[in-house]
């Protein structure tokens, strides 16, 4: 609901006969190519291959050189290159550049940013990988990035072995990730990691790694998505599969016991799958959000209930192209390119320039 933290009255936008979304207070509407939900924060990459981010900063991960410690609208990040690709984790964020290249901005404490220092970086700072990326993805407080010959290669947090490489040791610059070969996408999240293969197939490092080689586990994915400790993949047929912790439902299954055999969370008709902190989200081909999981912060998209362990539609969403999770809010675009954010905003971060405790129906981004 909305808090104490200083909603205002005045409507940002208002619908236009066509259904459109007309602003009427000065600001513009955002129009994203992709956007991405951090721990506190946003990113969209827009026009141009330019990024935009909005909410918490004090970790420097909005990376516009160091500005306030929040922003409710989205700031431009600065002295970065051609962005193809961005992927937001707890407290950084990372862009993959036209030519393979992967830039990364925020905390640095436990090394996630990957350019050898535990410090933050206020601006884009240059990950040296040794070849061309074709992917990034940032979890909570490690990054991986899968490389143009199919392997992959991680650096940051290692507590639970979320990095690959055999070791539970932090690094601060990029360390192989053991035995993986043909990766084609890779995702990141609190302390497990999951790959992509050309052939379908998934595999995983950290907590809950055995999952996908367990009975039932996807053979045909098309899309894997990772949170605090759990994981979910889109199969061919547009069935979803999740595994790991189950402790809010995010697995779907209409309980709250974890598993590592996965289990079929959306049957049939998804096109897209996001997993946030402890929940999961799924896309149809109709533009209809569904999540399942912790609701708490309104980032199911309703209140009053803690934890909803099966699917439920997202209210006032719809012609949804992509969907975002971050731990405690989630993002998506809409037909036309427009952003709109739901769950926690105490820093700002569903950019529609007010703040509140919480807000379970979406709102639109804006400048």
């Amino acid at each position: 609901m909305r808090g104490s933290l200083g909603w205002l009255s005045v409507a940002a936008v208002v619908a236009a006969c066509d259904g459109s979304l007309v602003p009427h207070d000065g600001r513009a509407v955002l129009r994203a190519q992709a956007v991405t939900a951090g721990g506190n924060h946003s990113c969209a990459l827009v026009a141009g291959g330019q990024v935009e981010c909005w909410g918490q900063n004090s970790q420097d991960q909005l990376g516009d050189g160091g500005g306030e410690e929040l922003a409710v609208t989205p700031v431009a990040v600065q002295n970065h290159g051609v962005v193809t690709a961005i992927s937001a984790g707890a407290t950084h964020t990372c862009a993959l550049l036209v030519g393979g290249g992967v830039e990364c901005w925020g905390s640095g404490v436990d090394g996630q940013l990957g350019r050898g220092l535990d410090q933050p970086a206020a601006v884009p700072a240059a990950v040296a990988l040794g070849q061309p990326a074709i992917t990034v993805g940032a979890g909570f407080t490690h990054t991986c990035a899968v490389l143009r010959d199919g392997t992959a290669a991680c650096w940051g947090a290692n507590g639970a072995g979320q990095l690959g490489d055999g070791t539970t040791e932090p690094s601060l610059v990029p360390v192989a990730v053991a035995g993986l070969t043909g990766a084609v996408a890779i995702a990141a999240g609190g302390s497990l990691t999951c790959a992509l293969r050309a052939d379908g197939t998934v595999q995983c490092w950290g907590q809950f790694s055995r999952a996908p080689d367990a009975p039932g586990g996807p053979t045909d994915a098309v899309e894997v998505s990772v949170g605090a400790a759990h994981a979910c993949a889109l199969v061919r047929s547009g069935a979803i599969l999740c595994w790991g912790a189950d402790n809010a439902g995010q697995l779907g299954d209409g309980g709250t016991t974890s598993a590592e055999s996965p289990f079929e969370a959306v049957s049939a008709g998804a096109i897209g799958v996001a997993v946030g902190g402890s929940y999961s989200c799924a896309i149809d081909a109709s533009g209809g959000v569904r999540c399942w999981g912790l609701t708490v912060n309104g980032q199911l998209g309703h209140l009053g209930v803690v934890a909803v362990p099966s699917p439920t539609a997202v209210g006032d969403l719809t012609g949804a192209i992509s969907v975002a999770a971050g731990p405690m809010h989630a993002c998506a675009i809409v037909a036309g390119g427009v952003v709109r954010c739901w769950g926690t905003n105490i820093y700002g971060e569903l950019g529609d320039g007010q703040l509140y405790d919480e807000e379970p129906t979406p709102v639109t981004v804006l400048h």
